[in-house]
């Protein structure tokens, strides 16, 4: 009976140790997001710096909270913290669903990355700037 309750036992730790593996190697990505809410004419910087090579996308999300939303958002890469590059950008519309925007990561040259509001007229909207990385590379 001990060798049969033993057995069971070292089966059900080997299939735990199976799983746990499974569910570690199908971790989808990691998702990191800064927000700023603007109010009236204003300008977001939101800033990841010191990023990896494990970037997959950028993703922009704008939400209007009030008001008549309008500007531009700029997404802008730098290699030396001085000079920023417009990889890709978004026109902001007066609507009241959430507007997206999704950039593939096509370089490892850049070591910073922003997203960059520039808003105009009078309105409160909050910018949400997402990194989604690679579950394989930190």
């Amino acid at each position: 009976m001990k060798k049969i309750i033993l057995a069971l036992a070292a089966i059900f730790t080997i299939m735990a140790v199976s799983l746990t593996e499974a569910n570690a190697q199908s971790k989808g990505p990691e998702r990191v997001t800064k927000t700023y809410t603007t109010t009236n004419v204003d300008t977001a910087n939101l800033a990841f710096n010191s990023i990896a090579s494990g970037v997959k996308s950028f993703q922009i999300t704008l939400v209007k909270n009030s008001g008549t939303v309008a500007g531009k958002v700029y997404i802008e890469a730098t290699d030396d913290g001085i000079g920023w590059f417009r990889l890709d950008s978004l026109v902001t519309a007066d609507v009241a669903g959430p507007q997206f925007q999704k950039t593939p990561f096509t370089s490892t040259s850049y070591n910073s990355y922003r997203a960059r509001y520039i808003t105009t007229g009078t309105q409160s909207s909050t910018l949400y700037f997402t990194v989604v990385r690679r579950p394989d590379e930190k």
